[in-house]
C-alpha cells in the first residue's frame, strides 16, 4: 500500500469506526442474483443513490464465507478485493458461469455494485473486485467488510 492510500485510511477509518461503534459490527455481504422484477423470492436494495433494484432472498455467497478483504489499486484506482473461503469461491465460479449472469455485491441493504457477467465464464475463484471510484468510500466499505471476517 502507498504512503498516501496508507495517510488517507490511516486517518479516516478510527473516525469511520467510531462513528458506526454502535452499529453491528458486520453489516451484512452479500453475492447475490440481481432478478428482473420483485416476486416473493426477492427484495430490494437501494443501488445509486435512492434507486432500488430486486435481487434473489437466497444469495450465492454470505459474510461467513469471507476469506480475505483487502484495499488495492492504490490511490489512482482504489478498489476491494474480496477473496472467499475455497468452497464458496467455487460456488460463486458455477454459478456465476451461466451465460449473461446478473450479480450483485450486497453491503447491508445498499449494492456496491451490479453487474452482467457476459460470456459464460463466471467470477474466478481469485476474488472480486469492486472498484468504487472514490478513495474514501473504497476504506469505508472496505473496513465495513472487515469487521464481518
Amino acid at each position: 500500500m502507498n504512503r498516501i492510500l496508507g495517510a488517507a485510511l490511516a486517518a479516516f477509518l478510527p473516525v469511520f469506526l467510531a462513528s458506526h461503534a454502535a452499529a453491528a459490527s458486520c453489516p451484512g455481504v452479500e453475492f447475490v442474483r440481481v432478478e428482473p422484477r420483485a416476486s416473493a423470492d426477492t427484495r430490494p436494495v437501494r443501488f445509486r443513490g435512492n434507486r432500488a433494484i430486486q435481487v434473489a432472498r437466497v444469495p450465492i455467497a454470505t459474510a461467513a464465507d469471507l476469506a480475505k478483504v483487502e484495499v488495492v489499486g492504490g490511490d489512482i484506482n482504489p478498489a476491494i478485493l474480496i477473496t472467499l473461503k475455497p468452497e464458496a469461491a467455487a460456488r460463486l465460479e458455477r454459478t456465476t458461469s451461466e451465460p449473461n449472469f446478473p450479480l450483485a455485491v450486497v453491503l447491508g441493504d445498499e449494492a456496491l455494485l451490479s453487474v452482467v457477467i457476459e460470456g459464460g465464464y463466471g467470477i474466478g475463484k481469485d476474488g472480486v473486485q469492486v472498484a468504487l471510484g472514490e478513495l474514501e468510500r473504497t476504506g469505508a466499505v472496505a473496513a465495513a467488510i472487515q469487521g464481518c471476517l
